[in-house]
């Protein structure tokens, strides 16, 4: 299971790299990838705590549909960014 994880997120990972290559400008290219960078990092290091404190707190089917929902709201504001910065 974690070796289909970890294939399947390289996969993600190359594409996203690549779409944000190919979608920005030079001028921009460089602040998209930072910002990439950073936006992976952020649920590595704030996610564990979280879950940790909502175990004994909130049940695992509503702790499922929060995350969801912050997965498509990330999703959504993610593909907005992306199409304000094609513009531009």
């Amino acid at each position: 299971m974690r070796a289909l994880q970890g294939a399947i997120l390289a996969f993600f990972s190359m594409t996203v790299h690549l779409l944000i290559m190919d979608l920005l400008s030079d001028k921009v290219r460089g602040q998209g990838l930072s910002l990439l960078s950073l936006a992976s990092m952020l649920p590595d290091t704030f996610v564990p705590a979280l879950v940790l404190f909502m175990k004994s707190q909130v049940a695992t089917t509503e702790m499922l549909l929060l995350f969801a929902g912050l997965g498509i709201i990330n999703t959504s504001a993610s593909a907005y960014f992306l199409r304000s910065a094609i513009v531009v």
